[in-house]
């Protein structure tokens, strides 16, 4: 069994002490032969300059540029990658910075996850190889597909809410392209001070079961949310919802499709999500598998009149040599 901490926040601080607690919990009751590991987000090399590279997504190899300011930057990102995928279970703790998660982890998550690991795309290359014959891509698809289960946990300076919506949110987004289902997530607030984590016992002790829960559901096929809180959304498990039109809602953190209902003689409003609007969540591979047909279908739509704005890039790119402020 491997399992991987990810530490979104300082060296030491308040949510990596929860990281730790919990890895310790899952440690006590994993097999003896398990091997954990931590990483420290802020500390992974990510090079400036890069290009995407379709053929090497699925190890989430962004090629550098032929930039000579590139040339020097380490790029640890296939190596975290790769402890990633050859894990059985992953525990993400971040700080909550002015009500989100800190930028350095968005910028990991959108460099090295997201649409370079996105399963729905993966089989799409399988489906295109296989069609083709074509035997010379190196993608590790068992790998990739491989299940997985991760935990959730955000720290916040605040006593309340209002400071911190955006954290379990924008969390959930590091993994849902993967395929790797959240078992267990928690929120806590009042830690305003370093190491103040360590003066609440509650939080400690939520973090020991995220990591027992996660070693108990480790493997299994029929992984079932195990939180604290069951949340507004039955896939996600949060409370942050979009009003659309009418009683129409969206889960702003995966996307299900829902609609407000009022319960009879209770005076009580309450989100209901059948299993048709489920489909449209980003954590299930019909939701995904409809994102691709989407991009396809625009791309699609904009190749063939992408020669008509030639001339207009080239003459904005033109204004770095005017505009651009570089920095050493």
């Amino acid at each position: 069994m491997q399992i991987l901490g990810l530490s979104g926040g300082s060296p030491n601080g308040n949510s990596e002490i929860l990281l730790k607690t919990a890895l310790q919990a899952a440690q006590e009751i994993a097999p003896p032969d398990a091997q954990i590991h931590f990483v420290r987000v802020p500390d992974i090399s990510i090079p400036r300059h890069f290009r995407v590279s379709d053929a090497k997504s699925a190890q989430g190899a962004i090629e550098q540029s032929a930039d000579p300011s590139a040339t020097n930057e380490p790029d640890d990102r296939p190596f975290v990658l790769r402890a990633i995928m050859e894990a059985d279970i992953i525990i993400l703790s971040c700080p909550i910075y002015t009500r989100t998660i800190p930028g350095i982890v968005k910028h990991f998550q959108d460099m090295t996850m997201g649409p370079f690991q996105d399963t729905a795309m993966a089989r799409h290359r399988q489906r295109m190889a296989a069609a083709t014959g074509d035997s010379s891509s190196d993608e590790d698809f068992e790998l990739l597909f491989k299940p997985r289960v991760a935990g959730l946990m955000a720290v916040g300076g605040a006593a309340g809410t209002d400071w911190t919506p955006f954290g379990l949110p924008l969390m959930h987004q590091m993994f849902f392209s993967m395929g790797i289902q959240v078992v267990s997530q928690f929120q806590v607030n009042g830690c305003g001070l370093p190491g103040s984590i360590l003066l609440d016992a509650a939080a400690l002790e939520k973090a020991r079961q995220l990591g027992v829960l996660l070693v108990s559901q480790a493997g299994k096929q029929d992984v079932t949310f195990q939180g604290p809180q069951q949340g507004t959304c039955p896939l996600c498990h949060l409370d942050m919802i979009v009003v659309k039109d009418g009683n129409e809602v969206e889960c702003a953190t995966c996307g299900a499709q829902g609609r407000f209902v009022v319960e009879p003689g209770e005076n009580l409003v309450t989100v209901e999500f059948n299993e048709e609007g489920r489909k449209s969540s980003v954590l299930t591979e019909t939701g995904k598998d409809l994102h691709l047909q989407e991009i396809m279908r625009v791309a699609g739509s904009l190749r063939p009149r992408m020669a008509e704005v030639a001339d207009s890039r080239e003459h904005f790119k033109k204004l770095d040599t005017e505009w651009l402020v570089k920095f050493s």
